[in-house]
């Protein structure tokens, strides 16, 4: 380190125990911060100067995502905290126009952002020995992927390295959480890229507003960051990954949601009059997501009614013959409620439009596909002529005794509210659970076990905030496929079909005494209504006369 840098680092930058954590770390990529307030942004501002000023005649990088971010943080901090002491150095110069440091060794540090994801182009021919993205989950992973094409350096005994400083949520925070703080490699990874992912060359140092001495004891800020709401509070006061800020379904609980797939079959199998129907986000350089969805018609959870023991006496035989006048027994039949249930999922990429649908029925079991009352594809494939992809795909259902394919419903704001709705929903059942525990309560849209990816897209949407009831749909991720998917499903299909007759009786006659005339007045009243319910409407026959 020069002479001159000595201000840099003595006077005015004194990094806390975990500040000096981060700038210790060997990995070639870090994740710094988590929570709101220790000091992510000073941390990347001084790292990406320190290296500028340890290797001659390199170049160093720092991004922000908009125009005024960086202005407001990066290089707001640059401004009052560093260019003060280097404003008259010899040989040191900060050109405000171009936001670019130029160090007296030669070396810089350029200030830049990306408001969209081809902004990111305009770095394609730079080399930068390092590169810091501050609030790293408002990148895109394909960004990411480009950035670490420049971090490159030809100075012989440098060691290129970035890293990145976060809050969890936003569009970034599914891969940011994945390649950093799990260890995994990102969804968005197209498959030869996965094994040339190594967890090593990757670290997260965690750090939350406690670990910064200067708010450590502010209780003012502490209790600021205490009376947020309980999503926001996780994220800024405990540095929580498991919960993305501005969450579009914000009510998505996977307790009320999730049901284990063996569990959906056990009961569905004995409602063999429920429809099924699938639903298809096409897509060959983006993935094509397809998803199996149905009913399941569940009790609702009330308190039994108290039935008292009849008594051999004249008046409990005229209460007795009171009660089935008036038919009684059937205002005691157990309420139900249709809830939709999506129940397989099929994430591909690269297959061709027929290959696609030769996929949706090798996936569909034979049992099932007689069943299958609609397929719902993305609207903009084409059904009218026989050279667009809907209609060829509708062909090869057709040829295996499945239904054609037709466009899905598209109103993108209208299908989120629907999902977002009956996610909201709440349903206490028996269904689902042992006859000794509480009643379990399930959301108005069920998801089984089978699907991982869909459970992992409902709690990743992130709102737009320019666009009001609509999600973020920038980035490569899969998961935006996937809820395209399933919001073809969701918003197409939305009454389930009627139980049949035979199986509505069964289910009036069981909370009657096998013996006593109960029974049979109420199978007689059951069919008399039925009757009524279903009676053929007659049409006058014209005669030919005129009125006059």
């Amino acid at each position: 380190m020069s002479a001159q840098a000595a201000p840099l680092q003595i006077e005015t930058y004194r990094p806390f125990p975990r500040q000096q954590e981060f700038h210790r770390c060997p990995a070639k990529y870090r994740l710094f911060g988590g929570a709101a307030g220790p000091g992510k942004s000073r941390a990347l501002l001084e790292e990406a100067c320190i290296q500028a000023l340890e290797t001659n005649g390199c170049n160093t990088l720092l991004l922000r995502r908009t125009f005024p971010e960086l202005e407001k943080s990066i290089v707001s901090k640059f401004r009052s905290e560093i260019l003060p002491l280097w404003r008259d150095v010899k040989g040191f110069r900060f050109n405000d126009s171009l936001h670019t440091v130029f160090w007296p060794n030669g070396s810089t540090t350029q200030f830049g952002y990306c408001a969209t994801e081809k902004d990111i182009y305009q770095y394609q021919g730079g080399e930068y020995l390092f590169i810091g993205v501050d609030e790293l989950t408002m990148f895109t992973y394909a960004m990411w992927k480009f950035l670490t094409s420049r971090n490159r350096c030809p100075i012989p005994g440098s060691y290129p390295c970035m890293a990145g400083a976060s809050n969890p949520g936003n569009i970034g925070h599914d891969w940011v959480k994945r390649m950093f703080v799990l260890g995994l490699p990102a969804r968005e990874m197209d498959p030869e890229e996965i094994p040339q992912y190594k967890a090593e060359e990757y670290a997260f140092i965690p750090a939350r507003v406690t670990d910064n001495p200067i708010y450590a004891n502010d209780q003012n800020y502490l209790s600021t960051l205490r009376a947020l709401p309980t999503r926001l509070r996780r994220q800024f006061l405990d540095g929580d990954w498991d919960d993305a800020s501005g969450a579009y379904f914000s009510d998505f609980d996977r307790e009320t949601t999730e049901l284990a797939h063996d569990e959906f079959l056990r009961m569905w199998g004995q409602q063999y009059w429920q429809p099924i129907w699938v639903s298809i986000d096409w897509g060959t350089v983006h993935h094509a997501y397809v998803a199996w969805h149905t009913f399941l018609t569940i009790p609702i959870y009330q308190l039994a009614p108290l039935t008292p023991i009849p008594e051999n006496t004249r008046e409990s035989r005229r209460n007795l013959i009171r009660a089935e006048l008036e038919n009684v027994n059937r205002k005691d039949v157990v309420p139900y409620a249709d809830i939709m249930v999506t129940y397989r999922e099929y994430l591909v990429k690269g297959l061709g439009e027929e290959a696609l649908a030769e996929e949706v029925v090798r996936h569909t079991p034979v049992s099932e596909r007689s069943r299958i009352t609609k397929i719902f594809l993305s609207p903009e494939t084409g059904f009218e002529s026989d050279l667009q992809r809907g209609f060829r795909m509708g062909s090869v259902f057709v040829q295996r005794n499945m239904p054609r394919a037709q466009a899905a419903y598209n109103d993108r704001v209208d299908g989120w509210r629907l999902m977002h709705d009956k996610l909201r929903d709440r349903i206490p059942s028996h269904f689902g659970v042992d006859g000794h525990q509480e009643p379990r309560v399930w959301s108005g849209w069920v998801v089984t076990s089978q699907c991982p990816q869909l459970l992992d897209a409902i709690p990743w949407a992130v709102a737009d905030p320019d666009n009001d009831g609509d999600i973020i749909g920038e980035g490569d991720s899969p998961l935006l496929d996937v809820l395209d998917g399933a919001r073809y499903g969701i918003a197409s299909y939305i009454y389930a079909d009627k139980i049949p007759a035979a199986e509505r009786k069964k289910e009036v006659l069981s909370h009657i005494p096998v013996v006593g005339p109960h029974r049979f007045s109420a199978d007689k009243a059951f069919d008399l209504e039925e009757r009524k319910a279903s009676a053929p409407v007659y049409f006058r026959r014209a005669t030919g006369k005129r009125h006059h």
